[in-house]
């Protein structure tokens, strides 16, 4: 640093920067908080080049470690791990499945024997007697012929019997169609006539139902019994 003194002026170099004041002159690129702030832009480039570097540093061949695939262990463990969650998957979709058409057959069969019995227990309580010539009692396929009375006092027949896999009643020669549902079909079909000693005739009915829903197959055997009221 070289100093010069004189009387009108005080020029002191300091730094290679000279002050008119006698203070040291101070370089404006070595003061920190003269420096002008520049704005700091961070975009995706400089996301990866940040990842880059610290990859870089923990490894010796960066362009291995930066570009690597998967190796033959890594593949067998996801491989094992996407067949595992296929298996859940399916079989969770196939006992979903199972239980859509057991419900669906149970379904069949409850309302194909609400329609049936509800019905043959009315038209037994209702009617004055068995017709045992036309009837056929005690055997599969059963057919049941009763003797109403209608409101003219005239005898009517119904009958119950099974055609094709449908259930179907028939009054005065008339039919009116199947009793149970268009997915169910009857396996059996009894009729059976009891007397009591006091002459009262009961009759009782063993159906058995079935339905099939997908590849599931159900099947019930349903009771009922009512007395004539022509018998007592």
């Amino acid at each position: 640093m070289t100093e010069k003194t004189s009387a009108q002026n005080t020029t002191v170099y300091h730094n290679g920067r000279q002050n008119r004041n006698g203070h040291p002159g101070v370089h404006p690129h070595t003061n920190p908080l003269l420096k002008k702030s520049k704005p700091i832009a961070l975009n995706l480039c400089s996301l990866f080049s940040l990842k880059r570097l610290s990859k870089v540093s923990s490894d010796k061949r960066p362009e291995e470690n930066w570009c690597r695939g998967f190796s033959a262990v890594e593949m067998i463990v996801y491989a094992a791990i996407l067949s595992m969650v296929f298996i859940i998957v399916i079989n969770t979709l196939l006992h979903i499945s199972r239980s859509l058409n057991s419900f669906q057959a149970t379904s069949d069969i409850n309302d194909s024997t609400a329609s049936f019995l509800e019905r043959v227990v009315r038209e037994i309580r209702m009617a004055e007697s068995v017709n045992v010539a036309k009837s056929t009692l005690n055997s599969h396929p059963g057919k049941l012929v009763l003797n109403i009375r209608d409101e003219a006092g005239q005898i009517e027949e119904s009958a119950f019997y099974i055609s094709g896999d449908s259930l179907v009643l028939e009054k005065g020669g008339t039919s009116l169609g199947s009793l149970i549902d268009s997915n169910a079909t009857t396996t059996n079909l009894i009729f059976r006539r009891f007397s009591n000693a006091t002459s009262s005739s009961i009759v009782r009915v063993e159906v058995t139902f079935e339905s099939q829903r997908g590849n599931t197959t159900k099947s019930e055997t349903f009771f009922g019994a009512a007395v004539l009221r022509g018998s007592y």
